[in-house]
């Protein structure tokens, strides 16, 4: 007489509870989703508002960069350059204190979206959706380099756009309003 190898079989228990639990998680997925764009639209706007504020405050020193010869070009890419400087540190010190904020979040969050008897009596699943991870969206190696490229690309976008009064205006414009 053979023997049965019961660890290829599975038992499949509440397989509703699970279908509910994973519908609710893909919810919540799109919802994280749809708030991460808006929340980064609206940052966005008002990285341009500050930055707008910051250049017209420093018209003066346009002014005096314009009257020792400077071109603007040259004067809105060291604004390029400041801001970007300040974004680079800003991205690599955000990175390890928002992963420690999302574990305490993602823990509080799906606590109860993941009790002990439902995870233990579906054991069909695939080995990632036994528990809530995956569910906020993850960073792997390509979408971090794409993530960081396309904030700096936003964040140069915003000072030209902020700068628009150094760009628009003449340099005896300029040195004009100073005065």
């Amino acid at each position: 007489m053979s023997t049965v190898d019961l660890h290829s079989y599975c038992g499949v228990k509440q397989v509703f509870a699970y279908a509910e639990g994973s519908e609710i998680l893909s919810a919540f997925h799109h919802l994280v989703t749809v708030l991460l764009i808006g929340v980064s639209v609206v940052s966005t706007a008002i990285l341009i508002l500050i930055l707008a504020l910051s250049i017209y405050g420093r018209m003066h020193e346009a002014g005096v960069l314009f009257s020792i010869g400077l071109p603007k070009r040259n004067i809105v890419a060291q604004f390029i350059m400041e801001v970007l400087c300040v974004a680079i540190i800003a991205l690599v010190l955000s990175f390890p204190v928002s992963r420690f904020i999302l574990e305490i979040v993602e823990s509080g969050l799906f606590y109860q979206l993941r009790p002990q008897n439902l995870i233990e009596q579906v054991t069909f699943q695939h080995p990632d959706q036994r528990t809530a991870k995956g569910v906020l969206p993850g960073l792997n190696a390509g979408r971090l380099i794409l993530l960081c490229g396309a904030q700096l690309g936003i964040t140069a976008l915003a000072v030209l756009a902020s700068a628009v009064t150094v760009i628009r205006l003449k340099p005896r414009d300029i040195l004009a309003r100073i005065s």
